[in-house]
């Protein structure tokens, strides 16, 4: 059974080494992300190549894709996309027309009043790994301008979290509003609490305010010329308090 399995082992690294020596490799490059937060597009110049061992072989287009999903990271998903889609040889136009159009309910929502003073980001980020991206993101993309972040922790489960994202938003964040996400049967007073403890641990800024519309409206309020970053709940329309789950705004 085990010279079975060591065969079935050589055999896979023999084609893995095959398919990177000889099988043609796609590269797709991005440069010059343009945001127009007008109509909340951004353009981002496209350079699609077809490789064999290092050489190109030819050019499949040079043009411009129109993203409306706001964050860097959102590039990069949107690469992966296109590199599928020359490999199938899916026409420029198609990818343009499918990608123009790509949203997420509540997934990287961008929304601004008529002076652009505040900038509101709704999205679903909720672990440590979206944060960070969500960050790095918003950092290169608004250097400008303070950062504010609202947020909470699910009650019951994935504890790590509020120190995580405790931790990130104290240190990315120039004041953080903690409220309720879902805190099944603890309190919310106390899950904020715990993350504002992280917060506090390495110097940053914090309110807790229980009643999530309030924390939203309070920190847009309070904070011109920010970037309000809402995360967690997206356009769900629930809570979980206790065992019940209660009807509430979307973000």
């Amino acid at each position: 059974m085990n010279g079975i399995l060591v065969a079935l082992l050589a055999v896979a690294a023999v084609a893995v080494l095959i398919s990177v020596l000889f099988m043609p490799v796609l590269k797709v490059t991005g440069s010059s992300m343009e945001p127009t937060l007008s109509d909340g597009q951004y353009a981002l110049c496209i350079s699609a190549g077809r490789f064999k061992t290092g050489d190109v072989i030819a050019f499949y287009f040079n043009n411009k894709i129109l993203l409306t999903m706001p964050g860097l990271f959102n590039i990069e998903n949107a690469l992966a996309a296109i590199a599928v889609s020359v490999a199938m040889k899916i026409p420029y136009k198609n990818i343009y027309e499918g990608l123009k159009v790509a949203r997420s309910s509540g997934r990287m929502e961008l929304y601004t009043n008529k002076d652009k003073k505040i900038i509101a980001i709704v999205d679903y980020a909720h672990n440590k790994l979206s944060f960070e991206k969500l960050y790095e993101s918003t950092i290169k993309e608004y250097p400008d301008r303070k950062i504010v972040t609202v947020f909470g922790c699910p009650g019951g489960h994935a504890i790590i979290r509020r120190r995580d994202l405790g931790v990130l938003s104290g240190l990315n964040s120039d004041i953080t509003y903690l409220t309720a996400e879902d805190p099944g049967m603890e309190k919310t007073e106390d899950i904020c609490e715990e993350i504002a403890g992280y917060v506090k641990k390495v110097g940053g800024k914090y309110k807790i305010i229980e009643d999530r519309g309030e924390a939203i409206k309070t920190a847009i309020m309070e904070n011109p010329d920010s970037v309000i970053l809402i995360t967690g709940k997206g356009n769900e329309t629930r809570q979980k308090i206790g065992t019940t789950y209660v009807k509430c705004l979307t973000d």
